[in-house]
């Protein structure tokens, strides 16, 4: 197969193939027989109609599909002949195909870069140790302990507290008394004293009794997440409609066996132990291999494929939209080009991705590295069950999805590499930095290996698990509204 290889530039390749006619006129035959297998045509047998009626009337598809044939086989073989890995789509410009003529094609792509790996075996990195005290493992159990409290209406007349749970609506005016859009809250729940709402909102309920309604002013600090709010003091109006008061569980072997499944409290101290261990030695690992991958990638330099970064452009950009939107903003009405600004800010962390990308791949190749079908089908299992789908389903519905799987075994495959530098390296272990360590994140695991009811902290709240203002209502049974449907806007932010 004659073909001829142009670099446009050091990554750009433009591949100009030759294919003789006899080639040609055999893909062509091939192809036909396959149509003319299962056309029917009146007045003949499926399979029997003539060569040249089956070509007349699927001239088009008989062609299409032979030219994607030649393309694809020829190119395939001229990829490996040259060792060139592809990194971007095929750009395909094809000639005419014509029956007993040589058939000529140029295809046009961006290659991996090739460059020489750094050193990447026996790389020597500092890991924290895994550690926790009893005083966090208290403090977790006090908040279990908290988040299963028994809710009960107070009976006497008196003003809220901190730790009672509240049900109230409320309205936001301007200086003229006019509400504000959006402003406004019908039923929303809150439990007094977890810094949920700003200090002022939490105050002005404070004054009121169940069944009062006050008005007062309400500061939103400057870095409030929602910028039309920030600085500003709006006049809030509240109605306070129930009062609640929360009494914490009572901590016993009782409370183990109901919250976990684990047997004794003695038991779940344990478990709770344990994940806090297992949870902080994962994070410290990783953050070990992020290490490590830093000093694979200040070692050495190479170009980045244009596609390969504007495709993660496109993905970090995307991923910072969400999160604006999570928080209630965006920036549509601030800048003249959104999408241009949210682009600009997401390329130093994409060129940073392709990067990290290119060189793991070349870690795979270099040591032979591949993902099989059974650890493929295990993570497809694994995102089946994060999204609650059920698993038969889920893998087909990936399966049809070719980009995805894709993309999803090169990330495996990137994983597989960073942990085999790893496990190349020498890893000297150091003391944790104390309380800012991190908490344990997941459920921990009884006997069975059943989960215990044990809540996530958030890394943001230095260890403390902050509940939604919705979550206590629902564990106590009182009715809530959905946790999307609420607005955000008196939260603290």
């Amino acid at each position: 197969m004659p073909y001829t290889v142009e670099d446009l530039t050091p990554l750009r390749k433009k591949l100009q193939i030759s294919v003789p006619a006899s080639e040609v006129d055999e893909v062509l035959t091939r192809v036909l027989e396959l149509y003319r297998a299962s056309a029917t045509f009146k007045g003949f047998r499926r399979g029997k109609a003539p060569a040249a009626m089956v070509e007349k009337r699927f001239q088009r598809e008989i062609y299409g599909e032979a030219v994607s044939d030649l393309v694809q086989k020829n190119l395939d073989a001229a990829l490996q002949e040259r060792a060139l890995i592809p990194a971007s789509r095929f750009e395909v410009s094809p000639g005419d195909l014509v029956r007993g003529a040589d058939f000529s094609c140029a295809v046009s792509f961006e290659v991996m870069p090739e460059f020489p790996l750094p050193p990447h075996e026996g790389l020597r990195v500092e890991q924290r140790q895994a550690t926790v005290t009893d005083q966090e493992v208290e403090d977790l159990l006090q908040r279990l302990c908290d988040n299963r409290a028994t809710v009960l209406p107070v009976t006497e007349e008196r003003l809220p507290a901190d730790g009672d749970m509240v049900q109230l609506d409320f309205d936001g005016c301007d200086a003229s008394g006019d509400p504000l859009p959006d402003v406004s809250g019908r039923d929303r729940i809150f439990i007094l004293g977890r810094e949920e709402v700003v200090p002022d909102f939490e105050a002005l309920i404070k004054t009121l009794k169940a069944g009062e309604s006050g008005e007062g002013p309400v500061a939103f600090p400057p870095d409030h997440f929602q910028k039309e709010l920030a600085g500003r003091t709006v006049s809030m109006k509240i109605r306070l409609k129930t009062l609640s008061e929360r009494r914490p569980a009572v901590l016993d072997d009782a409370f183990a066996r109901e919250a976990s499944a684990f047997g004794t409290l003695e038991e779940m101290r344990q478990g709770i132990r344990d994940r806090f261990i297992h949870s902080r030695a994962e994070t410290h690992k990783s953050e070990a291999r992020k290490k490590l991958l830093d000093s694979l990638l200040e070692a050495t330099d190479f170009p980045v494929p244009e596609a390969m970064l504007e495709s993660n452009i496109s993905l970090v950009a995307a991923q910072m939209r969400r999160n604006l939107e999570r928080f209630g903003q965006s920036l549509d009405g601030f800048v003249p080009d959104p999408e241009k600004d949210l682009r600009a800010e997401a390329r130093p962390e994409a060129l940073r991705r392709a990067r990290e990308q290119i060189l793991l791949q070349a870690v795979a190749r270099e040591h032979g590295l591949a993902v099989s079908e059974g650890e493929l089908d295990m993570h497809l299992h694994h995102l089946a069950r994060q999204s609650g789908e059920d698993y038969r389903a889920a893998r087909e519905s990936y399966s049809r999805n070719e980009g995805f799987l894709r993309v999803l075994r090169e990330r495996l495959l990137e994983d597989k590499a960073l942990d085999f530098v790893y496990d190349k390296a020498v890893v000297t272990l150091i003391p944790a930095d104390g309380p800012a360590d991190g908490p344990a994140d997941g459920p921990v695991d009884g006997p069975a290996g059943d989960p215990a009811d044990i809540p996530a902290a958030s890394p943001a709240d230095g260890g403390a698990a902050r509940e939604t203002p919705f979550s206590l209502a629902e564990d106590a049974g009182e009715p809530r509204e959905p946790a999307e449907a609420a607005p955000p806007l008196p939260d603290a932010g």
